[in-house]
């Protein structure tokens, strides 16, 4: 049993190693010409190296991390804890470092729900992609965790929340994203090892304002309150609209926005994906809020070959559904094979807008195979196309 307390005198998060050994990690680095985020061989020994969670705080709180554990997921290393405490509205921005600098700098190549500002009891974890900030990394390491206080929820006046708006009658759910950075693309290690998935690499970092997306797909009943005739091949108010033109959703969109004042839009690709993986709830799992796709979507393997009515899956970790199966949905990017390989890492709401003859289609059908459904995936059509296997839902800022 691992068990870290805090000390209120010293503010250091103490780790109790009986029964318990932490990780030494041996990493062995092949560079390659375009991708070189690529781990040949990792090693774990059971050594007592340390990882210490250091808080800064003006209060005095009761609190407790346990079942700290560290391993291995493809080119990544996953640092995950448990946190308790007595006061959920307690915030933190939480910094990771390692040893291999002294602990100099703080690590930038993160992901997941252990980083950046924490709040709340519960399983926290944080994905570091290791080799997209440093060339190698060899011999013996630990982790420092550090965390400021930065106040209670209930401070945070400005901080958006979930909305609807309803359209003669007709009701429209969003949710709010919270703006941040994560690793974009194909993981071997959580997508396997798949030829299909070339176009999603290499693995880069992206950054991201704040937006909000669709809790569903657009609904027949929800087009047709905008539009008049309903185009679907499979009918029914609460099943996806399918069966459309790219074109034809941005007429949907101008006129929604035109009824509404508002300013909706498709996703940029890196929109959907990042509200796919669970923004700074992401567990990062192949599916969008799991790795059971039978929990989440409908694909070939369980869908009888028809669409289903949207929500009736699990949700992600933001809330939304349907994000992986039942219809592909349109991005707002060109469709480029070697986008990935030609965008600059650390981009911030970037999105491909050079014209090609194709545009961006995320998140598997009803039709298809689950590999088409896994979050990194990505497919194109051609903008004039229809087919009863592609919908949409759109964002606003």
């Amino acid at each position: 049993m691992t068990t870290l307390f805090f000390d209120q005198n010293s503010h250091f998060l103490n780790l109790n190693f009986q029964n318990y050994g932490i990780f030494s990690i041996w990493l062995f680095h092949q560079k390659s010409n375009i991708q070189h985020q690529k781990l040949k061989k990792w090693l774990f020994n059971s050594v007592n190296s340390i990882i210490l969670l250091i808080l800064v705080q003006t209060t005095a709180l009761a609190q407790k991390i346990s079942n700290l554990t560290a391993t291995q997921e493809g080119e990544q290393i996953r640092i995950s804890y448990e946190l308790e405490t007595t006061d959920n509205t307690q915030v933190y921005g939480i910094q990771l470092f390692c040893s291999q600098d002294k602990y100099a700098k703080p690590l930038q190549q993160l992901s997941g729900n252990g980083q950046g500002k924490v709040q709340g009891k519960g399983q926290k974890t944080v994905f570091w992609n290791v080799l997209n900030e440093q060339s190698e990394l060899v011999g013996n390491f630990s982790f420092k965790v550090k965390g400021s206080y930065e106040g209670k929820e209930e401070e945070k006046k400005d901080l958006p929340t979930d909305y609807s708006f309803t359209i003669d009658g007709v009701k429209f759910e969003m949710v709010y994203v919270e703006g941040g950075d994560f690793m974009m693309g194909y993981d071997s290690k959580r997508d396997g090892n798949d030829k299909q998935m070339d176009n999603a690499k290499p693995l880069h970092k992206v950054e991201l304002d704040g937006f909000w997306i669709g809790k569903y797909e657009i609904t027949q009943k929800q087009w047709k309150v905008i539009m008049g005739k309903n185009p679907s091949n499979f009918k029914g108010d609460n099943l996806p609209v399918e069966t459309i033109y790219r074109d034809d959703c941005q007429k949907y969109l101008k006129k929604l926005n035109e009824k509404t004042g508002k300013n909706f839009n498709l996703p940029t690709e890196a929109q959907w994906e990042y509200a796919a993986r669970g923004g700074k709830k992401s567990q990062n799992f192949k599916y969008a809020g799991s790795n059971d796709l039978d929990k989440m979507g409908w694909y070939s393997y369980n869908s009888d070959s028809k669409t289903h009515e949207v929500g009736t899956k699990k949700p992600n970790e933001l809330g939304i559904y349907d994000m992986s199966g039942n219809v592909w949905e349109w991005c707002l990017d060109y469709y480029d094979q070697y986008y990935y390989q030609i965008v600059v890492n650390n981009c911030t709401n970037c999105y491909n807008n050079r014209k090609s003859h194709s545009n961006v289609a995320r998140g598997g059908c009803w039709i298809d195979a689950d590999s088409y459904s896994r979050v990194a995936s990505r497919s194109y059509f051609d903008p004039t196309g229809r087919g009863s296997n592609v919908g949409f839902r759109f964002v606003g800022l």
